[in-house]
């Protein structure tokens, strides 16, 4: 039976997507309708401007910076679209043949100014506007609405801010740390029991199906980084989305490590080609100190990921206990770490043909306890978002400089292309000593 603290979480998830549900379709209706009305008003009824509230239809986006995004694009296409149009009526009509130049040139110079998912409106707008006999009126009508209708979307995206998507994300970051502390509790559970080489595999299994989830999780939080941008929410989110994305790069590489653990202890249990066991059984005390080890690595992902969740919000005392919580945490799984390497060496003297795997495993392990590492180490949470927060910075820097390339990018290109140029361009004359001992030969 689920708790009570559980079904109201679960409650509370449940009304605040419908609430999220119900806001995201008010917005887009009213939108849409303020849309039309200001374009009855600036174009007038006839035409009937129903692009207008279409284009804020489209336009109008779960995130900001997606119905900016959405936004530019679409207005970009359809002026792409009436300007092609536009300019194959002067020169011809509507036949089989313009129409295949038409669409040609319509979806290149889409992929060409990359409009994404806008593409096809180039294609649209032109073949609407020349398959019309007042070209001139029809181009600056769907011109008109198209800008009042992504006008009014981007405006009721800066009144009306979507939310940041943050707590979705939480729970999703929470989620993959639930997993991995719930598969590390079963091993430990259960490696001191008779384990056959099915459910070692069935531990494999599931540390495969927790790197698949680490996905999804990963496409929630990318929403929630995305609900930042031109977001005047978003401000106060952005730490915590940061901590979220370094708390979930630390579940991705702790499942990928924890999987290598898993194969270690398939292999230590495999069966040969008639069904008997590869190895001799293990130890009783080896199985003890894995139990034990497992079950610190399953406290300490646990603390962790509380952590992570605390961190940005305006809760100094809980996130200092949080973190004094990981770090004694962190010290057991040392200990446990240690102890469980020299019993496995102790073991490995007498089974030389486990030494293999045991050493896997405790890389694995490694990897696992580092990725956890408390404040004033190389793990240190604070220093990975500040390192993320420059990196961003640096790659928005970057896209911005690659966007409109000047003289110190040109500069720069040639400093990289001139060396490989001089090594590549032959000589015009062959050097003086090498043309006099070709003659001689010849």
């Amino acid at each position: 039976m689920p708790s009570d603290v559980d079904l109201s979480a679960a409650l509370s998830r449940v009304k605040e997507s419908e609430t999220s549900l119900v806001a995201q379709v008010l917005r887009t209706t009213v939108a849409a309708v303020t849309s039309y009305v200001a374009a009855l008003l600036l174009t007038g009824p006839d035409p009937q401007p129903i692009l207008s509230p279409l284009t804020a239809l489209l336009v109008v986006q779960v995130t900001s910076y997606a119905t900016f995004t959405t936004g530019v694009q679409r207005v970009a296409s359809v002026v792409s679209g009436v300007l092609i149009a536009v300019m194959f009526s002067e020169a011809v009509g509507l036949n089989w043949w313009s129409l295949t130049l038409l669409l040609l040139a319509s979806l290149g110079l889409g992929h060409l100014i990359r409009l994404g998912d806008s593409i096809n409106e180039v294609a649209i707008s032109a073949m609407i506007v020349l398959g019309v006999s007042q070209v001139a009126d029809t181009a600056w009508d769907r011109i008109a609405e198209t800008l009042i209708g992504a006008a009014v979307g981007m405006v009721f995206s800066l009144v009306l801010a979507p939310p940041v998507h943050v707590r979705p994300a939480n729970e999703a970051v929470m989620s993959a740390f639930d997993a991995l502390t719930r598969l590390l509790d079963t091993m430990a559970r259960e490696i001191g029991e008779d384990v056959s080489h099915a459910r070692a595999h069935g531990w494999l299994e599931e540390a495969r199906r927790i790197d698949r989830d680490i996905v999804r999780v990963d496409a929630t939080l990318s929403t929630a980084e995305e609900g930042t941008r031109l977001n005047p929410r978003g401000r106060r989110a952005t730490v915590r989305v940061l901590a979220l994305r370094s708390g979930l790069d630390t579940a991705e590489i702790s499942a990928v490590a924890l999987r290598m653990v898993c194969r270690a202890l398939s292999g230590l249990y495999a069966r040969g080609e008639h069904g008997e066991p590869a190895y001799t059984e293990i130890p009783l005390a080896t199985a003890q100190s894995l139990r034990s080890l497992f079950h610190s690595l399953a406290a300490l992902f646990a603390a962790y990921g509380h952590l992570v969740v605390l961190h940005g919000r305006a809760l100094p005392e809980e996130a200092a206990r949080a973190e004094n919580t990981q770090r004694e945490r962190l010290a057991e799984a040392l200990e446990d770490r240690s102890r469980t390497e020299a019993i496995l060496l102790a073991d490995s003297i007498e089974n030389p043909d486990r030494w293999e795997l045991y050493g896997t495993l405790l890389t694995a392990v490694d990897k696992l306890v580092d990725e956890t590492r408390p404040a004033g180490t190389p793990g240190d949470l604070a220093q990975r978002i500040e390192e993320r927060r420059r990196r961003l910075a640096e790659e928005r820097r970057l896209r911005a400089v690659v966007a409109r390339p000047g003289p110190v990018l040109r500069e720069r290109i040639r400093r990289v292309v001139a060396p490989t140029d001089r090594l590549l361009r032959a000589p015009r004359r062959l050097p003086r000593p090498l043309r006099h001992t070709l003659r001689r030969r010849t």
